[in-house]
């Protein structure tokens, strides 16, 4: 279980690895207290080295309330998720739909690493 933090100008990259549980969510949510957060315009969460995701409906709907409530502070950002080729995905999805429908932000599901950025690199053109 981890994660580690890459931190751009105006984009962070989450990269996640091992077993993704609700100590690693709990850990990773601590970024919305960074004020380096209100500066954003896109997040990158690479799970692509992800060997499990074993989080409960709270956990999505806790992480989901989190970009939901920053949304308000920082609107128009991109949330790109690449997915891990060999698990379940269904909370990835149920996030994306969540931050999707409740929030400023968008959200996508994504399995190549270049179609993520050009997708970020298209929402940063639109919001200049």
């Amino acid at each position: 279980m981890g994660y580690n933090l890459i931190w751009n100008d105006k984009s962070l990259t989450i990269k996640l690895h091992g077993i993704v549980d609700t100590e690693t969510q709990k850990g990773v949510l601590e970024i919305y207290k960074d004020p380096k957060v209100d500066k954003l315009d896109s997040i990158l969460w690479d799970g692509r080295p992800v060997d499990k995701l074993s989080v409960s409906k709270n956990d999505v709907a806790l992480c989901s309330a989190h970009a939901i409530g920053q949304s308000f502070i920082k609107p128009n950002v991109r949330v790109a998720i690449l997915v891990p080729p060999k698990i379940d995905f269904e909370p990835l999805t149920t996030f994306t739909e969540k931050v999707n429908s409740l929030s400023s932000w968008e959200a996508k599901l994504f399995y190549k690493v270049s179609d993520a950025n050009d997708w970020m690199i298209r929402g940063r053109l639109v919001n200049r």
